[in-house]
C-alpha cells in the first residue's frame, strides 16, 4: 500500500514538473508575441508618432529612440517570428539580433537547453550565454537548477534518469 502511495506521489511530482515547464514556455511565447506585435505597430507607423505612453532612450550610437509602452489591441495575423542566431557554438545558436525579440530568442534557447536532467549540458549552455565575468556563477546556478529538478521529479541525484513508466 505504501509503495502505491509513493508511486502515485512520484507521478504527481512528474506531472507537476511537466506542467511547470509548459507554463514557463507559454510565458516566453506570450512575451514574444507581445513584443513582436509591439514592434510591428512601430514599423507600421510612418509618421513617427507613437500611440500611448512612450519614452525616449538613448540608443547605442547616441540616437534618441522612442519606445512604445502600450501593447497592441490585436495580435499580428501571421504571428511572431522568433529570430535565429547568426552563428552556432557546439550546436547552440549564438549572435542573436540586439532587439527585444533577439533577447526573447536567447531566453527560449536557454530554457530549451536546460529543461533536462543533464548537469553538464545545463552548465555548458549557461556558460555559453553568460558574460565571461559571470560564467562561474551561472554555471553553478544551472547545476543547482538541475539538482532541484531531479529532486522534484524523484530521480537519483547522479547518473542516468530512469525511463518514464507507462500506466495502463
Amino acid at each position: 500500500m505504501s509503495n502505491r502511495m509513493n508511486d502515485s506521489m512520484g507521478e504527481s511530482r512528474t506531472t507537476l514538473l511537466r506542467v511547470g515547464v509548459l507554463v514557463v514556455i507559454a510565458a516566453l511565447v506570450a512575451t514574444a508575441v507581445w513584443l513582436g506585435a509591439r514592434g510591428r505597430a512601430d514599423d507600421d507607423d510612418d509618421t513617427g508618432k507613437t500611440s500611448g505612453d512612450s519614452s525616449s532612450h538613448t540608443g547605442q550610437q547616441g540616437q534618441n529612440v522612442s519606445v512604445d509602452q502600450v501593447a497592441p489591441e490585436t495580435a499580428p495575423a501571421d504571428g511572431v517570428v522568433i529570430p535565429t542566431g547568426a552563428d552556432q557554438v557546439d550546436g547552440y545558436p549564438t549572435r542573436f539580433p540586439q532587439t527585444d525579440l533577439g533577447a526573447v530568442a536567447l531566453q527560449v534557447e536557454v530554457a530549451k537547453a536546460q529543461v533536462g536532467f543533464d548537469y553538464d549540458q545545463a552548465a555548458a549552455v549557461a556558460g555559453l550565454y553568460a558574460n565571461p565575468e559571470d560564467k562561474a556563477v551561472f554555471e553553478q546556478r544551472a547545476r543547482d537548477a538541475v539538482a532541484l529538478r531531479r529532486q522534484q521529479a524523484g530521480v537519483p541525484k547522479e547518473g542516468d534518469v530512469p525511463r518514464p513508466r507507462r500506466t495502463p
